[in-house]
């Protein structure tokens, strides 16, 4: 459910529409930017617009948070990918000095 509050502004092409995005009430500090919002004095259009203009602020820092995360979960798994890759290489590099031993071993018995 994404809840759309769109508020008449003489230059409504200065601020986007506010959309509340039902996914976060699941986070734990939805409720308090809703409570921040309407514990000051105001109006309730002036309570709406304040809670509006909180959400976005809130939804760019979680925005900006599951970015950051992201890009170190990537990092890590790039990091283990070349782990693994030197491990193959590891594993290939101790292949091949057997079978060189076991050919020079050949030879010696030859």
């Amino acid at each position: 459910m994404v809840l759309r509050l769109e508020f008449h502004s003489p230059a409504p092409w200065n601020r986007p529409p506010f959309g509340f995005d039902e996914r976060w009430l699941g986070k734990d500090d939805c409720g308090q930017v809703v409570l921040n919002a309407w514990a000051a004095e105001g109006t309730h259009y002036q309570h709406f617009k304040r809670c509006a203009d909180d959400f976005k602020q809130w939804a760019g820092s979680m925005i900006e948070a599951q970015n950051h995360r992201e890009a170190e979960i990537k990092h890590s798994l790039e990091t283990l990918a070349q782990m693994s890759r030197y491990e193959e290489v590891c594993d290939e590099e101790t292949s091949l000095l057997n079978e060189l031993d076991a050919l020079w071993n050949d030879e010696e018995i030859m």
